[in-house]
C-alpha cells in the first residue's frame, strides 16, 4: 500500500559541552579547512531534507561564528537551547516544536559525526 510522504526535515544538535572531550569545544576543531560543525552542517543541508534546525546552546555566539554564511542559508533555522546543560533531551525536544506542522518525519543528525556524507542522509530519508 502506497502512502503518500510529506517533508522530512533534519535536525542538527550542537548545544552539548562536549565535557569529554577536554576544554576544547570538539564541534569549533578544525577537519582540514573547515570546524566539525561545518562539515556536518553541509551534509545535511546538501540533503533532501527540508528545513533543516540547528540547535545550539554551549558557544552559541562561537559555534555561529564559526558557521559563516551557512548561518544564512534559507533552508536553516538556528534554534539556541538555554537548557541545554539539562541533557540532549532538552534539546531534542526543542527542535521538535520547532518543526513545521506538514513535516512527516524528523531526521537527527549530531553536530559531532562529521564525516556522515549526503548520501547516507539522502537513503535514510528514502528509506522513511
Amino acid at each position: 500500500m502506497a502512502t503518500n510522504v510529506g517533508p522530512i526535515s533534519g535536525v542538527v544538535l550542537a548545544a552539548g559541552e562536549s565535557a569529554r572531550f577536554g576544554d576544547q569545544n570538539k564541534l569549533l576543531l578544525n577537519i582540514g579547512d573547515s570546524p566539525v560543525i561545518v562539515h556536518a552542517l553541509k551534509a545535511i543541508l546538501d540533503s533532501n531534507a527540508d528545513p533543516i534546525t540547528l540547535i545550539t546552546g554551549y558557544q552559541a555566539d562561537l559555534i555561529a561564528k564559526a558557521l559563516g554564511d551557512l548561518k544564512s542559508h534559507s533552508n536553516l533555522s538556528i534554534v539556541n537551547n538555554p537548557d541545554w546543560g539539562t541533557g540532549r533531551a532538552s534539546s531534542l525536544k526543542l527542535a521538535l516544536n520547532n518543526q513545521p506542522c506538514d513535516t512527516s518525519g524528523v531526521l537527527v543528525h549530531l553536530a559531532d559525526m562529521p564525516i556522515v556524507p549526503t548520501a547516507l542522509i539522502n537513503r535514510l530519508i528514502s528509506i522513511f
